[in-house]
Protein backbone atom coordinates (compact mmCIF):
# COMPACT_ATOMS: atom_id res chain seq x y z
CA UNK A 1 0.00 0.00 0.00
CA UNK A 2 2.63 2.55 0.92
CA UNK A 3 4.34 1.44 -2.43
CA UNK A 4 0.95 2.33 -4.49
CA UNK A 5 1.22 5.78 -2.77
CA UNK A 6 4.15 7.14 -3.46
CA UNK A 7 3.69 9.50 -6.71
CA UNK A 8 6.05 7.85 -8.69
CA UNK A 9 4.83 4.32 -8.65
CA UNK A 10 3.35 2.47 -11.73
CA UNK A 11 0.87 0.21 -10.11
CA UNK A 12 -1.01 -2.78 -12.38
CA UNK A 13 -4.71 -3.38 -10.99
CA UNK A 14 -5.75 -6.76 -10.16
CA UNK A 15 -8.69 -6.71 -11.06
CA UNK A 16 -8.73 -5.05 -15.05
CA UNK A 17 -4.97 -5.48 -15.41
CA UNK A 18 -4.59 -1.86 -16.49
CA UNK A 19 -2.24 0.49 -15.53
CA UNK A 20 -2.22 3.49 -12.83
CA UNK A 21 -2.30 6.02 -16.32
CA UNK A 22 -4.06 8.94 -16.61
CA UNK A 23 -6.49 8.21 -19.92
CA UNK A 24 -3.44 10.71 -22.04
CA UNK A 25 -1.30 7.64 -22.02
CA UNK A 26 -3.68 6.01 -23.87
CA UNK A 27 -4.27 8.42 -26.53
CA UNK A 28 -0.75 8.55 -26.93
CA UNK A 29 -0.06 4.51 -27.48
CA UNK A 30 -3.40 4.28 -29.20
CA UNK A 31 -2.63 5.80 -32.81
CA UNK A 32 -2.55 3.40 -35.47
CA UNK A 33 0.88 2.74 -37.22
CA UNK A 34 2.53 0.12 -39.31
CA UNK A 35 5.87 -0.42 -37.42
CA UNK A 36 5.17 -3.85 -36.36
CA UNK A 37 7.10 -2.79 -33.01
CA UNK A 38 4.04 -2.01 -30.67
CA UNK A 39 4.16 -0.52 -27.44
CA UNK A 40 2.27 -2.44 -24.19
CA UNK A 41 3.51 -0.38 -21.33
CA UNK A 42 5.98 1.61 -19.37
CA UNK A 43 6.40 2.00 -15.59
CA UNK A 44 8.71 2.93 -12.57
CA UNK A 45 8.80 1.00 -8.94
CA UNK A 46 11.31 0.25 -6.66
CA UNK A 47 14.01 2.85 -8.57
CA UNK A 48 13.39 0.33 -11.72
CA UNK A 49 11.93 2.34 -15.02
CA UNK A 50 11.02 -0.54 -17.59
CA UNK A 51 9.57 -0.31 -20.86
CA UNK A 52 7.29 -3.40 -22.07
CA UNK A 53 7.52 -4.35 -25.85
CA UNK A 54 5.81 -6.74 -28.31
CA UNK A 55 7.77 -7.75 -31.00
CA UNK A 56 6.44 -9.46 -33.98
CA UNK A 57 9.24 -9.76 -36.62
CA UNK A 58 6.64 -9.80 -39.63
CA UNK A 59 6.01 -6.29 -41.75
CA UNK A 60 2.18 -7.67 -42.47
CA UNK A 61 0.66 -7.83 -39.10
CA UNK A 62 -0.35 -3.90 -37.41
CA UNK A 63 1.06 -2.75 -33.82
CA UNK A 64 0.08 -4.47 -30.87
CA UNK A 65 -2.41 -1.92 -28.95
CA UNK A 66 -1.52 -1.14 -25.53
CA UNK A 67 -1.82 -3.83 -22.56
CA UNK A 68 -0.22 -4.62 -19.36
CA UNK A 69 -1.52 -7.71 -18.74
CA UNK A 70 0.74 -11.01 -18.83
CA UNK A 71 0.59 -13.17 -21.62
CA UNK A 72 0.36 -17.33 -21.82
CA UNK A 73 3.51 -18.81 -23.64
CA UNK A 74 3.03 -19.51 -27.24
CA UNK A 75 5.64 -21.45 -28.72
CA UNK A 76 4.16 -21.96 -32.19
CA UNK A 77 4.08 -18.09 -32.36
CA UNK A 78 7.08 -16.25 -33.51
CA UNK A 79 5.90 -12.99 -31.45
CA UNK A 80 8.88 -12.29 -29.21
CA UNK A 81 7.51 -10.69 -25.30
CA UNK A 82 10.66 -7.73 -24.49
CA UNK A 83 10.95 -5.99 -21.16
CA UNK A 84 14.04 -3.48 -21.04
CA UNK A 85 14.25 -2.10 -17.15
CA UNK A 86 17.27 0.38 -15.40
CA UNK A 87 17.22 -2.34 -12.62
CA UNK A 88 19.38 0.28 -10.97
CA UNK A 89 21.42 -2.40 -9.11
CA UNK A 90 20.50 -6.45 -9.48
CA UNK A 91 22.48 -7.16 -6.22
CA UNK A 92 19.26 -8.01 -4.04
CA UNK A 93 16.33 -7.67 -6.44
CA UNK A 94 16.59 -11.51 -7.36
CA UNK A 95 13.06 -12.13 -5.76
CA UNK A 96 11.93 -9.27 -7.81
CA UNK A 97 13.36 -10.44 -11.23
CA UNK A 98 12.08 -13.97 -10.73
CA UNK A 99 8.81 -12.03 -10.01
CA UNK A 100 8.68 -10.67 -13.05
CA UNK A 101 10.06 -13.42 -14.84
CA UNK A 102 7.51 -15.70 -13.56
CA UNK A 103 4.30 -12.78 -13.90
CA UNK A 104 4.79 -11.50 -16.99
CA UNK A 105 6.90 -14.17 -19.12
CA UNK A 106 9.12 -12.02 -20.92
CA UNK A 107 10.93 -14.05 -23.98
CA UNK A 108 13.72 -11.52 -23.61
CA UNK A 109 14.73 -9.30 -20.79
CA UNK A 110 17.08 -6.20 -21.35
CA UNK A 111 18.86 -4.39 -18.03
CA UNK A 112 21.42 -1.82 -17.47
CA UNK A 113 22.70 -0.53 -14.65
CA UNK A 114 23.25 -4.07 -13.29
CA UNK A 115 26.03 -2.88 -11.03
CA UNK A 116 26.94 -6.53 -10.40
CA UNK A 117 31.20 -7.73 -11.75
CA UNK A 118 32.60 -11.19 -12.22
CA UNK A 119 32.36 -12.56 -8.25
CA UNK A 120 28.38 -12.46 -8.83
CA UNK A 121 27.44 -15.70 -10.56
CA UNK A 122 24.39 -15.29 -13.27
CA UNK A 123 22.33 -17.96 -10.77
CA UNK A 124 22.87 -15.64 -7.88
CA UNK A 125 21.10 -13.04 -10.04
CA UNK A 126 18.11 -14.81 -11.79
CA UNK A 127 16.50 -18.63 -11.87
CA UNK A 128 16.89 -21.47 -13.99
CA UNK A 129 15.67 -21.63 -17.08
CA UNK A 130 17.28 -18.47 -18.91
CA UNK A 131 20.66 -17.93 -20.82
CA UNK A 132 22.25 -14.86 -19.48
CA UNK A 133 24.18 -12.51 -21.22
CA UNK A 134 26.08 -10.13 -19.29
CA UNK A 135 28.70 -7.13 -19.90
CA UNK A 136 29.71 -5.92 -15.96
CA UNK A 137 31.59 -2.84 -15.45
CA UNK A 138 31.69 -3.39 -11.41
CA UNK A 139 30.17 -3.38 -7.90
CA UNK A 140 29.18 0.60 -7.99
CA UNK A 141 27.68 1.28 -11.12
CA UNK A 142 27.00 0.81 -15.07
CA UNK A 143 26.81 -2.68 -16.54
CA UNK A 144 24.60 -4.36 -18.78
CA UNK A 145 22.66 -7.50 -19.46
CA UNK A 146 20.12 -9.70 -21.62
CA UNK A 147 18.45 -12.47 -20.14
CA UNK A 148 16.87 -14.73 -22.81
CA UNK A 149 14.23 -17.54 -21.87
CA UNK A 150 16.30 -21.16 -22.67
CA UNK A 151 13.41 -21.97 -25.48
CA UNK A 152 14.52 -19.88 -27.73
CA UNK A 153 17.82 -20.26 -29.97
CA UNK A 154 20.34 -17.57 -28.62
CA UNK A 155 24.05 -16.79 -28.90
CA UNK A 156 25.91 -13.59 -28.39
CA UNK A 157 27.37 -11.68 -31.01
CA UNK A 158 31.13 -10.82 -29.80
CA UNK A 159 31.87 -9.30 -33.31
CA UNK A 160 29.44 -6.53 -32.79
CA UNK A 161 31.15 -5.42 -29.58
CA UNK A 162 32.58 -2.18 -29.49
CA UNK A 163 33.84 0.13 -26.46
CA UNK A 164 30.70 0.92 -25.48
CA UNK A 165 28.30 -0.17 -22.69
CA UNK A 166 26.43 -2.32 -24.59
CA UNK A 167 26.14 -6.09 -25.60
CA UNK A 168 24.40 -7.86 -28.64
CA UNK A 169 22.50 -11.06 -29.02
CA UNK A 170 21.02 -13.00 -31.68
CA UNK A 171 17.75 -14.44 -31.07
CA UNK A 172 16.18 -17.02 -33.62
CA UNK A 173 12.28 -17.05 -33.57
CA UNK A 174 10.20 -20.27 -33.92
CA UNK A 175 10.01 -19.38 -37.85
CA UNK A 176 13.83 -18.90 -37.92
CA UNK A 177 13.77 -15.20 -38.22
CA UNK A 178 16.74 -13.38 -36.55
CA UNK A 179 16.30 -10.65 -34.57
CA UNK A 180 19.16 -8.78 -33.30
CA UNK A 181 19.17 -7.62 -29.55
CA UNK A 182 21.26 -5.01 -27.96
CA UNK A 183 21.32 -3.56 -24.14
CA UNK A 184 22.83 -0.34 -23.86
CA UNK A 185 23.90 2.06 -21.35
CA UNK A 186 24.92 5.36 -22.20
CA UNK A 187 25.64 7.23 -18.87
CA UNK A 188 25.62 10.75 -18.07
CA UNK A 189 28.26 13.23 -19.19
CA UNK A 190 29.79 10.43 -21.73
CA UNK A 191 31.86 11.60 -24.43
CA UNK A 192 29.99 13.43 -27.59
CA UNK A 193 31.33 10.78 -29.89
CA UNK A 194 30.75 7.88 -27.67
CA UNK A 195 27.38 6.79 -29.46
CA UNK A 196 29.14 7.46 -33.00
CA UNK A 197 30.24 3.38 -32.11
CA UNK A 198 26.71 1.95 -32.05
CA UNK A 199 27.76 2.64 -36.49
CA UNK A 200 29.58 -0.69 -36.31
CA UNK A 201 27.09 -3.13 -35.49
CA UNK A 202 24.58 -1.63 -37.45
CA UNK A 203 26.90 -1.98 -40.11
CA UNK A 204 27.70 -4.93 -39.43
CA UNK A 205 24.29 -5.96 -39.27
CA UNK A 206 23.37 -4.99 -42.83
CA UNK A 207 25.92 -5.76 -44.31
CA UNK A 208 25.59 -9.47 -43.45
CA UNK A 209 21.81 -9.55 -44.82
CA UNK A 210 21.63 -7.69 -47.39
CA UNK A 211 18.50 -9.29 -49.09
CA UNK A 212 16.12 -9.45 -45.77
CA UNK A 213 17.13 -6.81 -43.45
CA UNK A 214 16.69 -8.72 -39.79
CA UNK A 215 15.10 -6.75 -37.20
CA UNK A 216 16.78 -4.87 -34.70
CA UNK A 217 16.10 -4.01 -31.23
CA UNK A 218 18.00 -1.67 -28.82
CA UNK A 219 16.93 -0.94 -25.19
CA UNK A 220 18.26 1.09 -23.27
CA UNK A 221 18.97 4.30 -21.16
CA UNK A 222 20.52 6.82 -23.34
CA UNK A 223 20.34 10.01 -20.70
CA UNK A 224 19.06 12.25 -23.42
CA UNK A 225 16.54 14.15 -21.44
CA UNK A 226 16.37 16.91 -24.13
CA UNK A 227 15.76 15.08 -27.60
CA UNK A 228 12.37 15.74 -28.96
CA UNK A 229 11.30 12.98 -29.88
CA UNK A 230 7.85 14.05 -31.95
CA UNK A 231 9.60 17.05 -33.69
CA UNK A 232 13.31 14.26 -34.21
CA UNK A 233 15.59 17.60 -32.81
CA UNK A 234 17.96 17.96 -30.19
CA UNK A 235 20.16 20.83 -29.56
CA UNK A 236 23.29 19.84 -30.36
CA UNK A 237 25.30 16.88 -31.01
CA UNK A 238 26.22 16.49 -27.34
CA UNK A 239 22.53 16.32 -26.33
CA UNK A 240 21.64 14.01 -28.70
CA UNK A 241 21.83 14.94 -32.35
CA UNK A 242 24.21 12.71 -33.21
CA UNK A 243 22.26 9.94 -31.90
CA UNK A 244 19.22 11.04 -33.95
CA UNK A 245 21.26 11.35 -36.80
CA UNK A 246 22.11 7.36 -36.25
CA UNK A 247 18.34 6.45 -35.44
CA UNK A 248 17.92 8.17 -39.43
CA UNK A 249 20.51 6.95 -40.95
CA UNK A 250 19.67 3.36 -40.15
CA UNK A 251 16.30 3.64 -40.78
CA UNK A 252 15.57 3.05 -37.00
CA UNK A 253 12.10 3.99 -34.90
CA UNK A 254 12.35 5.39 -31.07
CA UNK A 255 9.03 3.58 -30.09
CA UNK A 256 8.46 5.19 -26.31
CA UNK A 257 6.65 8.61 -26.03
CA UNK A 258 5.85 8.85 -22.16
CA UNK A 259 7.83 9.63 -19.67
CA UNK A 260 10.23 6.96 -18.17
CA UNK A 261 11.66 8.91 -15.05
CA UNK A 262 9.91 11.06 -12.52
CA UNK A 263 11.70 13.61 -10.50
CA UNK A 264 11.51 16.18 -7.85
CA UNK A 265 11.87 18.83 -10.82
CA UNK A 266 11.78 17.70 -14.22
CA UNK A 267 10.24 14.43 -15.86
CA UNK A 268 12.46 12.83 -18.47
CA UNK A 269 12.07 10.16 -20.89
CA UNK A 270 15.53 8.52 -20.32
CA UNK A 271 14.37 4.61 -21.55
CA UNK A 272 14.19 3.88 -25.14
CA UNK A 273 13.08 1.52 -27.70
CA UNK A 274 14.92 1.35 -30.91
CA UNK A 275 13.08 -0.73 -33.53
CA UNK A 276 14.00 -1.63 -37.36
Amino acid sequence: ISMMSHQSCVWICPRCGLPSFSDSFFDDYLVPTSNSFGVLATGVQDGMSQVVHGITPTTSSPANPVSAQPRAQNNSSSKIHVISVNVNGLRGKTLEMAELLQNDRPDVLICQETKVDGSVGSSELFPPGYNVYRKDRDLHGGGVCIVVSSKLKSSQCTELDTDCEAIWIKVITSDNSPVYVCSYYRPPGSPVDTVEMLRKPLGIVNARHRKKPPFVVICGDLNYPLIDWDAQTAPSNREGQGFLDIVSDYHLHQMVRSVTRYGNSTDSLLDLVITS
